[in-house]
């Protein structure tokens, strides 16, 4: 058995799918945008250094996500996977 693992962004994805969820929430007014805009950026900086406290980003990404019921969750999904992740993913190679 072969088993491949890799993390999505930067592979099959274009980009960085946590920090384009942010962009996401600020871009359709669902946070304070400026304070949530200034520490998605912040964290990404500290992610991309290496230096990132991964509980406090936690605690940070997953927060806005109590204000929603499941079914706008999941209509927010789909409406980001459309409009944001689909057009970050990488063309297929032409053969293995």
């Amino acid at each position: 058995m072969t088993l491949a693992i890799f993390d999505l962004d930067g592979t099959l994805l274009n980009g960085d799918s946590d920090y384009t969820w942010g962009q996401f929430l600020v871009e359709k007014g669902l946070v304070d945008t400026q304070v949530y805009k200034e520490a998605n950026d912040k964290f990404f900086k500290q992610y991309q250094s290496g230096t990132l406290d991964i509980y406090e980003y936690l605690a940070f990404s997953l927060a806005p996500l109590t204000q929603f019921s499941k079914a706008e969750l999941a209509t927010l999904h789909q409406t980001f996977m459309q409009e944001k992740i689909q057009p970050m993913m990488q063309k297929k190679p032409a053969s293995y």
